[in-house]
């Protein structure tokens, strides 16, 4: 088994950070995607997770198709969150969805994201 990792899931990152005390986690540096163990000595075992997974969307043709549908689904409970009266989760979904288009190359969805983050945040531009 190799101990080398692929790119993040989620972002495609190939900046992964391992730290393994008491528990192992393997981090995303980019987005933050993270995955752990509470277990000791179990980093080949968390490794191992973090590189099975099905194919990524450049592998079955639907990067930007399904990156837009993830943001805006971000989008739409961000706003849903927000009609209930929380106030950092919106933000937070709001981040996330603009890097995902971001991440996509979707600039026109990040901006609008981004500029819904601000809005909200009474910081507009």
């Amino acid at each position: 088994m190799s101990d080398e990792l692929k790119p993040c899931p989620m972002c495609g990152c190939q900046e992964i950070d391992v730290r393994s005390r008491k528990t192992t986690i393997v981090e995303c540096k980019s987005c933050g995607l993270m995955m752990f163990d509470y277990r000791d000595g179990v980093v080949r075992d968390v490794i191992a997770a973090w590189n099975t997974r099905r194919p990524t969307p450049e592998q079955s043709g639907e990067t930007r198709e399904r990156a837009a549908s993830d943001a805006l689904t971000l989008v739409g409970h961000a706003e849903y969150l927000r009609g209930m009266g929380q106030s950092d989760m919106p933000s937070w979904f709001l981040g996330l969805a603009e890097r995902i288009a971001r991440g996509a190359g979707l600039m026109t969805l990040a901006d609008r994201c981004a500029a819904m983050d601000r809005s909200a945040l009474g910081r507009e531009e």
